[in-house]
């Protein structure tokens, strides 16, 4: 029985896929694993291939499209969450800014501006970090 790639992706995604299409009775398979000197040089950002039959391609990528239009409503709130959070944490560096702009100082001013843009950056991270993991 020949067989298809479904789809190449990273290897935990992969891993996910094909135990979720093998949970649906879809024989899914990973075509390849790269060895340790790819694996280390690539900082674990390597593509693998999801193989599955061709009898079951179709039925494959239908749930692949259902996961999809499933997610969407997740991924748009988190990058609605992201915006904002990144928004927020960009504000006070923008107000400084603005201020220096209109107040000139000696001319080391923009690395107050770092700082406060840092500052923000980092708080809005730990803010928006799971109570669990807060502690």
């Amino acid at each position: 029985m020949s067989t298809v790639v479904l789809i190449r992706t990273s290897r935990v995604s992969a891993e996910a896929t094909i135990e979720r299409l093998q949970g649906l009775g879809i024989q899914a398979e990973l075509l390849e694993s790269p060895n340790a000197i790819v694996r280390l040089l690539s900082g674990g950002n390597y593509r693998v291939g999801v193989a599955v039959p061709e009898a079951d391609v179709e039925r494959a990528r239908a749930e692949l499209a259902r996961w999809d239009e499933e997610a969407q409503p997740r991924l748009r709130a988190l990058a609605r969450e992201v915006r904002v959070g990144f928004a927020l944490a960009t504000l006070p560096a923008v107000l400084l800014t603005a201020w220096f702009v209109a107040h000139p100082p000696h001319w080391a001013w923009w690395y107050s501006v770092l700082v406060v843009w840092l500052a923000g950056v980092w708080a809005w991270s730990a803010w928006s970090r799971p109570r669990s993991a807060r502690k």
